[in-house]
């Protein structure tokens, strides 16, 4: 049984659908089906455009994976014991590449609502919750081995598809996969492709080798706090309150609660940061660190589920692109006296605001300077109207900046003199050993103190490296001296 619902994005239930009940549907009369292809038929397709978004919530949607109280996936209720796939934009092959689908003893294939694409149902034998991401990754695996260029957004067990129209379905209520269950895990897994991509000419499809990581092995949090980094550094040495040196900067935020539907994606997120503040991470790094953070969630992602987003995730190089960080204000400031470390602490915001103001309206100077330059040797008057209509800028910008100039964006800087009281303290120590406390100050904020009590019982019996062990002992003596500001 299927469960339904009248909206895609909220659960208004329907009725359950069986397999047979489903097939009648779809071969019978759908309107607003054929309504919303003959609008495709007429405009480009685009999935922003109103129109086609409003006749499509008119389509109700089905869970093809099994029964379900709501839209999540621990709404689950029962399985179907079907297994969905999609194939977008296929084209005048359409016909063809269904015949071949047909070989592989589906049970049902049909066009998709937009009716450019097939949508496929195989019935398995022995799918459970336990092994349903295996089952669905192997089957995936066989089709795209076979070359059918599968969507490979469409593998959740939660996944909503529109009740489509098409008369001439594919249906044989007695075809069923039969799978060798025992020897079903493999650490190949194969990803589609994107429908993004291939409206933008993605080149196909992408197969990687994955190396899953251990789940019986985490290493403790407070390991993880001295060895991973959730923010840029900027790590050159200069003696004055801040500099201006500009570099991508990357901060990885992690949301208290991950509600479900959002775990994978926030994950992924998190890893691809990860690696790039981290360039030496290990594989079973990412993991612990994932594995802490999926801890604080109300309802946990399994482990077996994390393993594979964590192991996927590491494989793949996908480059974040980060904001660009121009001010980086002198860590000695933790090394100064206590009262002034706190009026400097609160003149950080307003003079980092102050300096990106001066940078900025230099920036704009020099555009208008080169714009004048150019008008000119073209033999074109520069007016103030003319510049900015070159610049595509507000016509008060340039007047503001029209005989400005170049401000210092070093005024408000100065030379840090630090006292002796913490050198003092830790001069028989490393530097680093502050910065790591600090980062686990950080990392305490971003990640709360229940980490430390929920992997106190799991962790106690575990060997912890001598450098952790030696920073844990003079812990307590930078207690007292610093402060995380």
């Amino acid at each position: 049984m299927f469960s339904t619902s009248k909206k895609r994005n909220f659960w208004v239930p329907g009725s359950n659908l069986s397999i047979e009940e489903l097939y009648e549907y779809i071969i019978g009369e759908n309107n607003d089906v054929v309504s919303l292809r003959k609008y495709l038929s007429v405009i480009d397709y685009n999935k922003k455009d109103k129109v086609f978004e409003a006749m499509k919530s008119k389509i109700p949607i089905f869970m093809p994976h099994g029964q379900f109280k709501g839209l999540l996936n621990r709404d689950l209720v029962k399985l179907s014991g079907y297994l969905f796939y999609d194939i977008d934009n296929i084209g005048d092959d359409l016909d063809e590449i269904k015949s071949r689908l047909i070989e592989f003893n589906p049970t049902m294939v049909y066009r998709s609502v937009s009716g450019t694409g097939l949508t496929i149902l195989f019935k398995v034998a022995g799918l459970s919750k336990d092994n349903f991401n295996d089952v669905y990754n192997h089957v995936f695996d066989l089709l795209i081995n076979a070359g059918f260029k599968l969507d490979g957004d469409a593998k959740s067990l939660n996944r909503k598809v529109h009740l489509s129209h098409d008369p001439f379905c594919f249906f044989s209520l007695s075809n069923e996969l039969i799978i060798d269950l025992d020897n079903l895990k493999t650490k190949k897994v194969t990803l589609g492709v994107c429908p993004r991509q291939m409206r933008r000419g993605g080149e196909g499809i992408s197969i990687l080798n994955v190396t899953l990581p251990d789940k019986n092995n985490i290493i403790p949090y407070r390991y993880l706090s001295q060895v991973i980094k959730i923010e840029t550094t900027y790590d050159k040495d200069f003696e004055t309150f801040y500099t201006i040196d500009p570099m991508e900067y990357h901060y990885i935020y992690i949301p208290y609660d991950i509600p479900d539907g959002k775990k994978s994606k926030t994950y992924r997120m998190i890893i691809n940061k990860l690696k790039q503040i981290n360039k030496d991470i290990t594989l079973q790094e990412c993991f612990s660190f994932i594995y802490h953070v999926n801890n604080r969630n109300t309802i946990k992602m399994d482990l077996d589920r994390l393993c594979w987003v964590v192991g996927s995730s590491y494989s793949q190089e996908n480059k974040i692109k980060g904001r660009i960080k121009k001010i980086h204000f002198n860590k000695d400031i933790m090394k100064i006296d206590k009262e002034e470390r706190r009026e400097l602490s609160r003149k950080k915001q307003s003079v980092a605001a102050k300096v990106n103001g001066a940078l900025r309206s230099n920036s704009t100077l020099e555009k208008i300077i080169e714009a004048k330059k150019d008008l000119e040797s073209r033999g074109i008057k520069a007016t103030q109207k003319e510049i900015a209509n070159v610049l595509k800028i507000n016509i008060r910008t340039v007047k503001r900046h029209w005989v400005g100039e170049y401000k210092d964006p070093n005024k408000h800087n100065f030379k840090i003199e630090t006292s002796s009281g913490l050198e003092d303290i830790i001069e028989n120590d490393k530097p680093s050993d502050v910065d790591r406390y600090i980062y686990e100050m950080k990392l305490r904020n971003e990640l709360g103190k229940d980490l430390e009590k929920e992997n106190k019982n799991e962790n106690k019996n575990r060997d912890y490296p001598d450098d952790w062990s030696e920073f844990i002992k003079n812990k307590e003596r930078y207690d007292t001296d610093t402060r995380i500001n």
